[in-house]
């Protein structure tokens, strides 16, 4: 896959140059038989759905336009079906079109809102009022075209804008870019799949784009109804956004200082989240959709009361399909998604960023990170300590002295004071401590750390031993169900880490059956011990901030970790013995022995998210990360086999006369078959706020293992309006790329071995407006283009 990836790189990173070669299309047209042919009617076909929830038995209008103003007579008039899909013919007519979806006496429509619609269930049909109307418009239709033209909430609002300035090809391709835009969808929105949010399986089945505007949708009405004055209707409420939206030019009010009647963005994206959160949709796999929504709800959140949204329509200018197809090679290259194209605004941040990181103290970091694990011994020790005081009928320990020594020598170089504070919810354990760089060997560290236990442990341990052979046997069993709270900070002279607030669950047992016998000769331990952590969590509120400098680097965010039902099973045999075979010279004694075991580590499910701000002065990123690895505990597991041996030669005053040594270990990943392989899903959020970047920019990356050696990833591109989506998709030594821009424009790229060449082979397509426009190729090693209109260049 090198190739594709490189000539994927060049075309977006801008290497590649126009080759401008000339020349024309392959051959002109035949001339007509007929000097005068029989005049044709003109047909066209348009048909898609109308769903806010599914409009069933909807009145279907499809209007002309004539002088930018609708038609009062409709061209064509239809019904819709129980899916809410219409299918109706035009003849003799070329132009814009509005569709209309109106509501007769036997309409209904699928309550899409969670809570219900008006005493209605979700999922259940609600009667439509008399007034219920839903738009959309469509550019520009002409003889013989099969138009694609859903009706949704959201393409009402831009057909309520296309009306308002005056209906041509390009007012309504504003519009709908414009609604796109605002609700960060890629694509032509009359076209983009629609599907019923009440139907899981379906918005299950759905795309990213589509569920995310299925999801807007049903959020729409559901702000609406809750902003409502007693009495409203449905379609009231829907005539109210679309009045505040055209009054507002094309754009909403982020929030607002006290609750009224206008439906604001925030509200609007509070309700999406609402949504997907409920239970109803628990099965439904959304990506990043609520991440990505929960970015933009904090920036209309942040926004000033009563501030509109500022983002703007994106449409072709092109007048041909040839020139459209040539302007989205040219938007890869320089397509200003500049969070990866050097010499940005985006990258140059980042690079200051990174710039800016190196001024912490590698040092500083390390050491902070590293006295985590010492802390959290000197508070379990502590803690330990306490209960072995409470438990022998001792008064309960106020404080506890935990003395760090010297490896070496075994001298205190210093002692923590951890301070016990009972209480009837837990007792707390503190440091505020400084301890000195003798310590750390860095620098020195200021320690202000309180923790909160709260465990409930249980451990039966049976010892025996066999009379006749002196063997001894231990079976033990452990359970700790365990709740830890910290708050606190951790700093030196360059950099402060503070807890905020951070909490650690454990659920876990251990079950263990140790036997031993030692005679005169050598000691052989037998161990076999389980570990089940039915839940651990790690849930943590952090800020890293830079404490020197001109202008400091700082992020707070949060760090969480789950892992359900894991269990580690260890197998160990140790002999402790020697003798003298291949013994150097003069040795009469030896010590030695060897260890063999192995380990077995099975998981039902791991979780890892990181998201946060990292900010420098004004400017600032959010970044979220999330990461999840589902293996199926009966099938998948991880061994270590290993075998350990040594053994130490000594003369007879004790003198080390050499030693041999032998260490083997072999294990891995085990049970993955092309059907039972381990799920792994990631997902990455940028969203970038930088002075004198008026537009806002964004990177949305999601990628899922689909089989043994197969993934699927998408990456979604924000610059202000404009937008691309990259689905990729690769199994094995196969890939395919297709880039959609925010006109629904396509450029597929696919990559595949030959076996019998011995080589990767590289095809495509671009496709503008459902027509091929442009074909790619690999010739004499470079990707060509070669366009309708005879030129060609490289991509």
């Amino acid at each position: 896959m090198n190739q594709l990836i490189k000539t994927l790189l060049t075309a977006l990173l801008g290497i590649a140059v126009l080759s401008g070669c000339g020349g024309s299309s392959s051959s002109d047209p035949d001339p007509d038989p007929d000097p005068t042919p029989t005049p044709t009617l003109k047909e066209l076909l348009i048909s898609g759905s109308a769903i806010k929830g599914v409009i069933k038995s909807g009145n279907v209008s499809i209007y002309g336009v004539t002088n930018g103003v609708k038609d009062s007579t409709p061209l064509i008039t239809g019904v819709t079906g129980p899916d809410g899909s219409y299918s109706l013919t035009v003849e003799d007519y070329e132009g814009p079109v509005v569709v209309e979806i109106t509501a007769g006496a036997a309409s209904t429509m699928v309550c899409d809102v969670i809570g219900g619609c008006d005493g209605v269930a979700f999922g259940e049909d609600v009667s439509l009022p008399s007034d219920f109307e839903l738009k959309a418009v469509v550019p520009v239709v002409e003889d013989g075209d099969s138009v694609t033209t859903n009706v949704t909430a959201l393409t009402s609002l831009a057909a309520e804008l296309a009306e308002d300035a005056g209906i041509d090809a390009a007012q309504v391709a504003d519009a709908n870019s414009q609604v796109a835009a605002l609700f960060n969808i890629t694509g032509d929105l009359t076209e983009l799949e629609v599907v019923d949010i009440t139907d899981s399986s379906a918005l299950a089945a759905a795309g990213g784009e589509a569920q995310e505007a299925a999801i807007l949708n049903a959020a729409l009405l559901t702000a609406a109804l809750a902003d409502a004055a007693a009495g409203e209707t449905i379609a009231d409420v829907l005539n109210g956004i679309a009045e505040d939206f055209v009054a507002n030019q094309g754009q909403l009010v982020q929030n607002e200082s006290s609750d009224t009647s206008a439906v604001t963005m925030a509200e609007i994206l509070e309700s999406s989240l609402t949504i997907i959160a409920d239970p109803v949709l628990a099965d439904v796999d959304l990506g990043a959709l609520e991440t990505t929504t929960g970015i933009l709800l904090e920036e209309a959140e942040s926004a000033p009361p009563g501030e509109v949204t500022q983002v703007e329509p994106t449409t072709p200018e092109e007048e041909d399909d040839t020139a459209a197809a040539k302007a989205m090679v040219d938007g890869l290259r320089i397509f200003g998604l500049a969070a990866t194209y050097e010499g940005s605004s985006e990258a140059g941040f980042l690079d200051e960023f990174g710039m800016a990181t190196d001024l912490i103290s590698d040092v500083d970091v390390d050491t902070i990170f590293d006295s985590l694990e010492p802390i959290s011994q000197i508070l379990v020790t502590a803690f330990e300590a306490n209960m072995m005081a409470i438990e022998s009928g001792q008064d309960p320990l106020t404080s506890f002295d935990f003395p760090i020594l010297d490896e070496l020598t075994g001298t205190v170089l210093h002692t923590v004071t951890v301070t016990i504070t009972p209480a009837t919810t837990g007792d707390t354990y503190s440091i505020d401590d400084t301890v000195p760089d003798t310590v750390t060997q860095t620098v020195p560290l200021e320690v202000d750390i309180a923790a909160t236990f709260s465990l409930v442990q249980d451990e039966v341990v049976n010892e025996s031993q066999d009379p006749t052979t002196g063997e001894s046997t231990e079976i033990g069993t452990f359970d700790l169900v365990a709740d830890l709270s910290l708050t606190g900070s951790i700093s030196t002279t360059n950099v402060a880490m503070t807890l905020t607030s951070g909490s650690v669950s454990v659920d876990m047992g251990a079950d263990w059956n140790e036997s031993w016998l030692e005679t005169e000769e050598e000691f052989t331990e037998t161990f076999d011990e389980t570990i089940t952590a039915t839940l651990l969590s790690v849930d943590l509120d952090v800020t890293l901030a830079q404490l020197t400098g001109t202008m400091p680097i700082s992020f707070t965010g949060a760090l969480g970790i789950t892992l359900t039902n894991a269990e580690a099973d260890f197998d160990e045999t140790f002999t402790w013995g020697c003798d003298l075979i291949d013994a150097p010279e003069g040795a009469v004694s030896c010590e030695g022995g060897t260890d063999d075991g192995v380990d077995t580590i099975t998981l039902d499910e791991l979780d890892l998210s990181l998201n946060g701000t990292f900010s420098k002065g004004t400017e600032s990123f959010m970044a979220t990360v999330e990461v999840n690895v589902d293996p199926d505990p009966a099938q998948h597991n991880v061994t270590d086999t290993w075998n350990d041996e040594w053994v130490d030669f000594y003369d007879g005053q004790g003198l080390w006369l050499g030693g041999d040594y032998n260490f083997m270990s072999d294990g891995g990943l085990n049970g993955e078959t092309e059907q039972s392989f381990i799920g792994v899903a990631l997902v990455m959020v940028f969203d970038f706020n930088l002075d004198g970047v008026d537009e806002s920019t964004g990177v949305n990356f999601e990628a899922q293992r689909t089989g043994l050696e197969a993934v699927d990833a998408t990456l979604e591109l924000e610059v202000g309006s404009n937008r691309l989506l990259l689905e990729a998709s690769a199994v094995q030594d196969d890939l395919e790329l297709v880039v959609t821009d925010q006109n629904s424009n396509t450029l597929t790229v696919t990559e595949v071995y030959d076996e019998v060449m011995d080589e990767f082979m590289v095809s495509g397509h671009i496709m503008v407006d459902g027509e091929e426009v442009a074909t790619i190729a690999e010739e004499e090693g470079v990707v060509i283009i070669r366009y309708a209109d005879g030129t060609l260049e490289s991509l």
